[in-house]
């Protein structure tokens, strides 16, 4: 999966099986991209990297000023 600096990642966790097919069903169906990862694929997505914390912060990058932009 190719990210951007500027997705939005939602994480979701129950201690109830969630309906994982049912949402990326509707993710698919959704009017921007989506993608749903699960199980062995969030253990791909992650990799190496390590946890952000308090002790390290760091601020978001300011985004390209024409990737806001709405066309006319």
């Amino acid at each position: 999966m190719a990210s951007s600096s500027f997705d939005t990642i939602v994480i979701a966790a129950s201690r109830a099986e969630l309906p994982v097919v049912e949402i990326a069903r509707d993710a698919a169906s959704a009017m921007f991209r989506q993608q749903v990862i699960f199980g062995a694929g969030v253990t791909r997505f992650v990799g190496g990297a390590t946890p952000l914390t308090d002790a390290d912060p760091m601020r978001s990058p300011t985004p390209p000023e024409d990737m806001w932009r709405v066309a006319d």
